[in-house]
């Protein structure tokens, strides 16, 4: 599994923090910069964050983009790490990613 795929399996947690709150509301009303229009093009069904686009988002984001990406969520008190605490994943596939 790559870091990738791992983003995609927390993507429920990502989906928890920018709707609960209302960040993605506020980026589909009103996009500040260009990591925002990223989001509202690519992340964002309606004004809610969107776990299907966020996968597929994940299969062909360039890095600089998903480093933009990464850096904005954290900026945001959403970092991968409350992400990955919010989805709710089972242990035993982050151990199997720890293991690659």
């Amino acid at each position: 599994m790559n870091k990738r795929e791992f983003l995609c399996m927390i993507s429920g947690g990502f989906s928890t923090l920018m709707n609960g709150s209302m960040l993605a509301d506020e980026i589909y009303a009103n996009q500040d910069d260009d990591i925002e229009r990223y989001i509202k093009d690519n992340l964002l069904e309606g004004s809610s964050f969107s776990e299907v686009k966020f996968c597929a988002a994940m299969e062909t984001i360039d890095e600089a983009t998903l480093t933009e990406l990464l850096a904005y969520f954290d900026d945001r008190d959403m970092p991968v790490s409350r992400a990955y605490s919010e989805s709710c994943i089972d242990v035993a596939n982050v151990e199997e990613f720890l293991k690659l």
